[in-house]
């Protein structure tokens, strides 16, 4: 078409979508050390995912100016075994918020949310949000609950247990970014605390899910010893200025030194280069 200068506008390049595709594949490439990212599991149809990838991480990189060494790998999603829902209906259904207000207040999810864990509501609306579809994964699924649904004292126990479990999933976010106060560490160290307990009653569970589960619990022994002895017993919850969180002497005294000369915002990168390592692996 004729621009209003008199000059015609020149067509887009065909090849502009190569060019998108190519930073997109070095910036991954750089951030996860290799020289092809096909063995993170892509193909050639996931080629929009890619760019969209590399685009978000261009996006982290602008605008959160900080290290993203915590992010180390990239999975293709994959429908799978669960069934794809459209916001439409989604909000139809009324899920996970309601048509009249948005809220989530008088939803499914409301109804059914009885989780006494931050990350067990998550991982429900992610459940109800996205409803499986091979027979066997929900029979798995339905042994478990009627388990725990027959075994009253089973399932009032490990609900006990779980109420000292912190939101591990944004705690340990924090620490692998570099911003997590010694008040939050001190919650992933609780959180840990409150595991073994949970691992020896799910030994006592004959449901497959429940079995494996209690196999591939990780309690993270050493991540827990080096919080404690970091962490000073009394650590408050408050957050409150000019406490003293750490221990005077860890590795020698010159990281207590360091952590308790700082406020209580010093970050996990105050604490042994071991500790945020340990932190940062649980992650994958």
């Amino acid at each position: 078409f004729q621009a209003e200068d008199g000059i015609r506008d020149q067509p887009r390049s065909r090849g502009l979508g190569d060019v998108y595709k190519r930073q997109a594949y070095e910036t991954l490439q750089k951030q996860f050390g290799t020289t092809s990212i096909d063995g993170f599991g892509f193909d050639s149809s996931d080629r929009p995912a890619i760019r969209a990838a590399g685009a978000v991480l261009d996006y982290l990189k602008e605008t959160q100016k900080s290290s993203l060494d915590h992010i180390d790998r990239i999975i293709p999603y994959r429908p799978g075994n669960c069934l794809e829902l459209d916001e439409a209906t989604r909000r139809s259904l009324e899920i996970t918020r309601t048509i009249r207000d948005g809220g989530r207040e008088g939803s499914l999810l409301a109804m059914l949310d009885r989780t006494v864990t931050a990350v067990g509501s998550r991982l429900l609306g992610q459940w109800i949000g996205s409803p499986l579809t091979q027979a066997t994964e929900i029979d798995a699924r339905l042994d478990t609950v009627g388990e725990l649904m027959g075994d009253t004292v089973l399932r009032h126990e490990i609900r006990d247990k779980l109420r000292g479990v912190y939101d591990l999933e944004r705690l340990l976010a924090r620490v692998t970014t570099g911003r997590a106060s010694p008040r939050d560490l001190n919650f992933v160290g609780r959180t840990l605390q409150s595991l073994p307990p949970v691992k020896e009653l799910l030994a006592a569970s004959s449901a497959e899910f429940l079995t494996r589960l209690h196999h591939e619990l990780d309690l993270c022994p050493d991540v827990c010893d080096a919080l404690e002895k970091a962490l000073v017993e009394d650590c408050p919850e408050d957050g409150s200025a000019h406490e003293r969180y750490v221990r005077a002497r860890v590795n020698g005294g010159a990281y207590g030194a360091r952590a308790c000369a700082g406020p209580p915002h010093a970050t996990a990168a105050a604490f042994p280069p071991a500790l945020s390592e340990c932190a940062r692996c649980r992650t994958r």
